[in-house]
């Protein structure tokens, strides 16, 4: 089974954020000139931070850890819309998504996002969602798992520069 549709059309924008058109996600993820948005969210459980083990059909960093969350923004769509659609699909969780704690550009192999980022406070119950997600898991504070995706790396070092909230 598929776990991403090369022919899913995204959105590109400049650093402002303004859209420059749409491409598909395999121009986009072969180009990183082609900026594109994307979301992500990290869970905090009672436990600890909850981790996603990405499917082992994604198209970029299969079977990694990633944070709880993380997605493409579609056409029409905003980022609190497709956070909160993400952590439908990916968690099984039907919930208001917070404020955003900021965006970010994510230089990562082969393709560049605009990504806004969110946190949650969430104790489940989650879903796991083949074969986008291989499974899920809470780590206690401190603790991380391995191997963790390039964006969720990308990702904790900008949370890291004292940018919680």
């Amino acid at each position: 089974m598929i776990a991403d549709d090369p022919q899913e059309l995204l959105v590109v924008v400049d650093l402002e954020d303004r859209v420059l058109g749409l491409r598909t996600r395999r121009e986009c993820h072969a180009d990183p000139r082609l900026l594109h948005r994307s979301v992500y969210v990290l869970v905090e459980a009672h436990a600890g931070a909850v981790f996603q083990r990405r499917g082992f059909a994604k198209d970029s960093a299969p079977g990694a850890w990633d944070l709880a969350c993380a997605g493409h923004v579609g056409p029409g769509e905003s980022y609190a819309e497709a956070a909160a659609r993400e952590l439908a699909e990916e968690l099984g969780l039907d919930v208001a998504v917070p404020a955003p704690l900021g965006r970010t550009v994510l230089d990562l192999p082969g393709e560049t996002e605009l990504c806004t980022i969110f946190r949650l406070r969430h104790d489940g119950p989650f879903v796991v969602t083949t074969p986008e997600v291989a499974g899920v898991a809470v780590f206690p504070p401190g603790e991380l798992p391995a191997p963790l995706a390039p964006g969720a790396q990308l990702v904790l070092a900008w949370l890291g520069e004292g940018r919680m909230g």
